[in-house]
Parts: C-alpha cells; structure tokens; sequence
C-alpha cells in the first residue's frame, strides 16, 4: 500500500512549505479550526500561548 504524502502549508500565505510530519498530521487532523496548527522553527508542533508559541520562527500551518 502506498502511503499518501501529506503537503504543510503557511495557514497566511499559503505557500507549500514542504511534507508534513506524522506528529503534524495527526495534530491538523485533531485540531478544530480547519486544521489550523502552529509549529516552532524545526517543526514541532506547538500550543497556542505557550512560552514556546512567542518563540521567533513560529508560525501558523495547515496539512493538506
């Protein structure tokens, strides 16, 4: 069975910013919002008002 790439997208811009993580899959599909997610400067998926969510680099994503 072939696996289905998962696209990341900036949620503002809607650039393609590569593959998708399995921890950012699962988190989009989990999160109200259509799927809005934020991520830190290596990928990791972080919580909204969080000390890591003032961070430079993070920014808000979807998976598509």
């Amino acid at each position: 069975m072939t696996e289905i790439a998962h696209n990341l997208h900036d949620y503002l811009t809607g650039e393609r910013l590569g593959t998708a993580t399995p921890d950012q899959v699962e988190a989009s599909l989990a999160a109200a919002d259509e799927g809005v997610i934020m991520i830190d400067a290596d990928g990791n998926v972080i919580t909204p008002g969080t000390w890591a969510a003032q961070q430079p680099g993070t920014r808000s994503v979807y998976v598509a």
